[in-house]
């Protein structure tokens, strides 16, 4: 497992590699390359992203396209199979959103995957808390939750 200033290291470099001026409509206009930026939210689901399926099997270009300092982060992957048992990515990525307490939502991007990862607390309203695993688990079967 990377340190925190290991992760920030590797995605600033992944960021200078990939980001380039975007073209604008219009002839000549360009955008000037945002500078790197990593916020608390943006730390954790890298925490996560690295305990899942390790930082330095994604492409540079994915990690570098996304905006690490808003309060979610959104990443387009591409992943051939995400399963809950064989390969197992599925569990691992359910297991450890509710370790680290973040909301993940996955959903179609043509041949690719969307997740919108979202840091919570862990206690707090329904839409802005994220249980802890056993939590999940008790609410799913029917048991009582203190």
């Amino acid at each position: 497992m990377r340190t925190r200033e290991q992760i920030i290291a590797h995605l600033s470099a992944c960021h200078r590699t990939w980001a380039r001026p975007r073209h604008k409509k219009g002839p000549q206009r360009w955008r000037p390359v945002n500078e790197f930026r990593i916020g608390d939210s943006g730390l954790r689901v890298a925490e996560l992203l690295d305990n899942w399926h390790g930082l330095h099997h994604f492409e540079d270009r994915e990690l570098g396209r996304v905006d690490w300092g808003r309060e979610f982060v959104e990443l387009v992957l591409y992943h051939p199979s995400l399963a809950t048992f064989d390969g197992s990515m599925l569990t691992r990525l359910i297991i450890l959103a509710h370790d680290h307490a973040i909301r993940v939502a996955v959903t179609a991007s043509g041949n690719r995957l969307r997740y919108v990862m979202t840091p919570r607390a862990r206690a707090g309203s329904i839409s802005a808390c994220h249980p802890t695993m056993e939590d999940a688990l008790a609410v799913h079967r029917g048991a009582p939750v203190e």
